[in-house]
């Protein structure tokens, strides 16, 4: 990352290459995340909640204006809130499609 540190009220939009790009800007910035609601495995969910993660529906288009408050209310908190608006990793060779309802409403 070059440049100055987010503050507690920043929204950063990244492009998501590996889990790893979790652990590095969780570290680094101390940031919160966007997430799937359904992330598969419960320890990684266990994880996710303890990190303050906003989950998002994706299935659920209708309540994309619901899923932006959250995402607005978690800005109001300590943390930079990340999202990788691909929704998927990817091999950072190149942007894959966006497909964030989320970043629409």
């Amino acid at each position: 990352m070059v440049g100055r540190r987010p503050g507690k009220h920043s929204l950063l939009v990244a492009n998501h290459t590996s889990w790893l790009d979790i652990l590095i800007l969780g570290g680094a910035l101390r940031s919160t995340f966007v997430s799937k609601d359904e992330l598969g495995h419960p320890l990684i969910h266990w994880l996710a909640d303890q990190n303050d993660t906003v989950y998002v529906r994706r299935t659920h288009r209708k309540g994309a204006r619901d899923q932006a408050t959250a995402v607005a209310k978690s800005l109001e908190g300590k943390k930079p809130v990340t999202i990788f608006p691909e929704g998927t990793t990817g091999p950072g060779t190149h942007l894959l499609p966006v497909r964030s309802t989320l970043l629409e409403a």
